[in-house]
C-alpha cells in the first residue's frame, strides 16, 4: 500500500476520512498538493483584533508592517465544523500563503477563508476544496488574492459552492483564479456585491453556474481572464464598469443590466448563445472585440444585443460567421461603425431608424459588410463625384428607415488620406470625444479614432515573481 504524507495522514483524521488512499480525484489527494511538502497540519485559526496575530493562532513570522507583514505560511487545514480561516476586524497588514484548507463531507456548511472588517491582507498560493465559500471576504479594504486554486469534485446536491464571495468592500484585486480545482468546478466562480474600485484579473472561471456576478457595485474592473462557465458574466445595478482582453467561450458570455459608464474592449466571444447583451445601460463603448463562431460551428453564437439603452458607441469590432451582428432594440443615439460584418446570417437590426446612426459621416465612413452588394466608383459626401473613395456609391440598408450610408467597400475602411469621424454626424451633438467616467474622481477622456484597433490575445497569465 501507498503510504501517505503525514501533513494528509492527520488531515484525513481531522476531518474523519480514513487513512488509506482513495481512488484519483478524491478528498484525499484534492487536498494535499505534494509540491507543498513542507506544510504542515494546524487546527482552525480564528484572528479577532490586531493583539491576537499570535503562533497559537497560527503566525508564523512578520511584525505587521507594510514591508514585514503578519505571516500564516504553509498550513493544510481542515474541519468540517467550523471554518477553516477565520480573521476579523484587523487594521495591520497580513500575508496568507502557501495554505490549503479542506472542508466538511456532504455539509457544506463552513468556509475556507473568511476575511471581516480587515484592512491591508494579501493571499497568496492559496488552495481550498469542499466549503460553503472557499474565499469570503466582507467589509474590508485593500485585499488582493493571487493565484488561488478552489474546487473539490462531488458537490452535494443543496445549495451552491462559491469561489470568491465579496460583499461591502472596495479596493480588492483578485489575481489568477482557477476555480476548476482538482478536477471539480463550483457553482458561483466569483460574485461581487456592494463593491468599489475591484479587479478581476488573469483568472480562467469555468464555473457551470455563473464563473463572475455582481451586483450594486461601481469601479468594477474585469481584465484578461478566461470565461468558460454556462452564464459568463452577469452583472446589474453598477457603474464605472471596464471588460477588458477577455476570452468568453462555449457560455452566455456577457450580459449587463441597468449600467452606467461601460467600457467593452479587446475581448472575443466564441461560441457563444448571446454574446454580449446590454439592457436599460446608459453610456458604453464597445471597442475592438472579436465576435467569431469558435472552431466548429458556422453560425454558431450571437454578437452584440442593445435593450432600452442609449448613448453607445459600437466601433472597431469584428462579427464574422455567426448567428446575428448586432441589433438595437428599444435604444436611443447608438452610434454603430467601423465594424466588420463578415457573412453574418441576420448582420443588423434597428427598432429606432433616425434616432440610431450605423455610419461615421464622410469621408470616415461606416461599417464592412460582407453582403454588400453595391460599387465605388464615385466620391464625396455625396457619392456623386468621379474616382473611388473605397466607399460604396449607394447606402447599405438595414430595413426602412435604418441604413449605413456610407459602407466600407473592404475590410479596411477609405481610402481618403486623413479620414476622420463626423462629429455630427457620428454622435449627433455629443463631442468628438465620447466622455464616460470609470468609476474615479474624474472622468476619463476615450478619443474617437478612425483607424480600427485589432483585438490583443485576450487571455495571458500574469508572469509569476
Amino acid at each position: 500500500m501507498t503510504s501517505i504524507p503525514a501533513a494528509v495522514a492527520l488531515l484525513a483524521l481531522t476531518l474523519g476520512i480514513a487513512s488509506a488512499p482513495e481512488a484519483p480525484h478524491t478528498r484525499i489527494e484534492i487536498c494535499y498538493d505534494p509540491t507543498f511538502d513542507h506544510q504542515v497540519p494546524h487546527t482552525p485559526i480564528l484572528i479577532d483584533g490586531d493583539n491576537n496575530f499570535t503562533a497559537a493562532n497560527g503566525v508564523t513570522g512578520g511584525s505587521g508592517t507594510y514591508p514585514d507583514p503578519y505571516l500564516l505560511d504553509n498550513w493544510v487545514i481542515g474541519t468540517s465544523s467550523q471554518n477553516a480561516i477565520e480573521i476579523r476586524n484587523t487594521s495591520l497588514p497580513f500575508e496568507i500563503r502557501g495554505t490549503i484548507t479542506c472542508g466538511g463531507f456532504s455539509s457544506y456548511l463552513h468556509d475556507g477563508l473568511r476575511l471581516d472588517n480587515v484592512t491591508n491582507a494579501h493571499i497568496s498560493s492559496f488552495q481550498a476544496a469542499y466549503h460553503r465559500i472557499h474565499v469570503a471576504i466582507e467589509n474590508s479594504t485593500n485585499v488582493s488574492f493571487e493565484t488561488g486554486f478552489v474546487g473539490g469534485v462531488d458537490f452535494p446536491d443543496q445549495g451552491s459552492v462559491t469561489a470568491v464571495y465579496v460583499w461591502n468592500s472596495s479596493q480588492v484585486t483578485i489575481s489568477n483564479l482557477d476555480d476548476s480545482w482538482g478536477g471539480g468546478s463550483v457553482a458561483i466562480g466569483v460574485h461581487l456585491a456592494t463593491v468599489r474600485n475591484t479587479r478581476v484579473e488573469y483568472s480562467r472561471l469555468v464555473a457551470p453556474g455563473t464563473p463572475i456576478s455582481f451586483d450594486h457595485s461601481q469601479g468594477i474592473s474585469l481584465v484578461s481572464n478566461d470565461v468558460r462557465g454556462s452564464n459568463g458574466v452577469s452583472g446589474s445595478s453598477s457603474a464605472g464598469v471596464l471588460v477588458s482582453d477577455n476570452a468568453f467561450n462555449w457560455c452566455l458570455a456577457l450580459h449587463m443590466e441597468m449600467f452606467r459608464n461601460v467600457q467593452v474592449l479587446r475581448s472575443t466571444f466564441e461560441n457563444d448563445a448571446d454574446g454580449l447583451q446590454l439592457m436599460s445601460v446608459v453610456n458604453a463603448t464597445i471597442r475592438g472585440n472579436s465576435f467569431g463562431p469558435g472552431p466548429t460551428d458556422y453560425y454558431g453564437g450571437g454578437g452584440f444585443t442593445s435593450i432600452s439603452s442609449r448613448d453607445l458607441i459600437v466601433m472597431d469590432n469584428e462579427f464574422r460567421h455567426i448567428h446575428f451582428g448586432a441589433q438595437l432594440q428599444g435604444s436611443a443615439n447608438v452610434s454603430v461603425f467601423h465594424n466588420i460584418f463578415d457573412r453574418i446570417l441576420y448582420p443588423a437590426f434597428d427598432d429606432r431608424g433616425v434616432e440610431n446612426r450605423w455610419d461615421g459621416g464622410y469621408p470616415s465612413g461606416g461599417n464592412y459588410w460582407s453582403d454588400y452588394n453595391g460599387t465605388d466608383l464615385r466620391n464625396g459626401p455625396g457619392q456623386d463625384q468621379m474616382g473611388n473613395d473605397g466607399i460604396g456609391d449607394k447606402p447599405y440598408v438595414i430595413d426602412g428607415d435604418s441604413r449605413d450610408r456610407y459602407p466600407w467597400v473592404t475590410r479596411w475602411g477609405p481610402t481618403v488620406d486623413n479620414a476622420t469621424v463626423d462629429q455630427g454626424d457620428a454622435f449627433g451633438a455629443s463631442p468628438l470625444s465620447h466622455q464616460f467616467a470609470v468609476g474615479l474622481p474624474s472622468p476619463i477622456l476615450v478619443a474617437i479614432r478612425a483607424t480600427p484597433i485589432q483585438p490583443r490575445p485576450p487571455f495571458l497569465p500574469r508572469p509569476k515573481g
